[in-house]
């Protein structure tokens, strides 16, 4: 349990302070007068209210002895942490029991809680609230301290049997207990479980390492495999042109099985048409060197266009040539037309 703060509205001469605590010993070093016992006489009844309400004395009544000098409201709230959750207590007191209000917050929700009594302070501390005045509460003016029966059921761990002072023998048990629980030679041992986790959890360690090995020599295999995939793709890629020039080959050869009807012929069969084609080749030239230019082409336009198909014999022509060239006067030959056009035909012809 650890206070963390705590402000008086109204409590005996203190008004509206604001306290805050820290972790570990706060010391208030402040001169007389300036209400120290009072913060903590509050302090204590915020936890378990007013001590001897009933007494007439208005210095043993505390209800009466801490009403505020100045009037005003009377009371105030301590915000304490325990067990990791923090909460608020908020009181007022009237002049009577039953005119005090009291309520518990939880300040994580700011909802009242009911997981404490109307006393929070036995709750809290176990104790009740002589016992608390007696060990950590202490005023300035009772330095003298007593045990109590609470305080003897605390120390002797008697809550059950606060009569059974002599309780050596249940805390001797219990520290045996304890120890053979403990002892390694025992399979129901603590020590002996922590060493079966200890096994536990090495055993899982060495799997991961194994495990992590196999997905290192995992890694390596798949990498090793993906430069083979890479091999196997350029050779398959090779083969594929291997495989297409093969079909084109077997295409070549069935067209060549098609037309020579499936018969192979042979080398002697094959030399007669080597050579035809070498005299077609020739011939081809031949040809192609006695075609007619353009000029000779249109020349030979017009003298057809003019003639007709009227080729004349070739006794004819040279015997129109021989009277071209004995006759005196040229002009004065007669010659039939379609001679006379036959032999300027062939002349054409020898001349151009």
């Amino acid at each position: 349990m650890r206070l963390i703060s705590c402000y008086i509205e109204n409590f005996g001469k203190i008004s509206d302070k604001q306290i805050e605590f820290t972790d570990g010993c706060n010391i208030f070093c402040e001169e007389n007068g300036w209400g120290k016992s009072t913060l903590a006489a509050f302090i204590k009844v915020m936890f378990y209210g007013f001590a001897n309400a009933g007494v007439r004395d208005d210095y043993e009544n505390e209800r009466k002895r801490f009403r505020p000098w100045q009037g005003g409201v009377y009371g105030g709230k301590i915000t304490f942490e325990i067990k990791g959750s923090t909460y608020s207590i908020a009181r007022t007191f009237g002049m009577k029991d039953k005119e005090d209000t009291m309520s518990i917050r939880d300040m994580q929700t700011n909802l009242e809680t009911d997981i404490f009594s109307d006393t929070p302070g036995i709750d809290i501390f176990k104790i009740d609230a002589k016992s608390f005045e007696r060990s950590v509460f202490i005023t300035q003016n009772d330095c003298e301290t007593h045990v109590t029966d609470s305080i003897n059921a605390k120390l002797g761990n008697l809550a059950e049997n606060t009569d059974d002072i002599n309780n050596f023998e249940k805390v001797d048990k219990k520290l045996s207990d304890l120890i053979n629980s403990m002892l390694p030679t025992r399979k129901t041992g603590s020590v002996s479980k922590l060493k079966s986790e200890i096994a536990s959890l090495e055993q899982s360690v060495r799997q991961a390492e194994n495990v992590d090995k196999a997905i290192k020599d995992t890694t390596a295999l798949c990498n090793e495999e993906k430069l083979r995939y890479g091999v196997l793709s350029a050779e398959r890629e090779k083969d594929a042109v291997i495989l297409k020039n093969y079909e084109e080959k077997k295409s070549t050869l069935a067209q060549a099985q098609s037309y020579f009807h499936g018969k192979v012929p042979t080398a002697e069969e094959i030399s007669v048409p080597i050579v035809v084609s070498g005299d077609y080749n020739v011939l081809k030239e031949q040809v192609r060197m006695c075609a007619l230019d353009e000029r000779e082409r249109i020349r030979l336009d017009g003298l057809t266009a003019r003639f007709g198909d009227e080729i004349p014999a070739m006794a004819d022509v040279e015997s129109d040539i021989e009277k071209l060239k004995a006759a005196p006067d040229r002009k004065k030959i007669n010659i039939p037309v379609a001679g006379v056009g036959a032999a300027l035909l062939v002349l054409g012809l020898v001349f151009i």
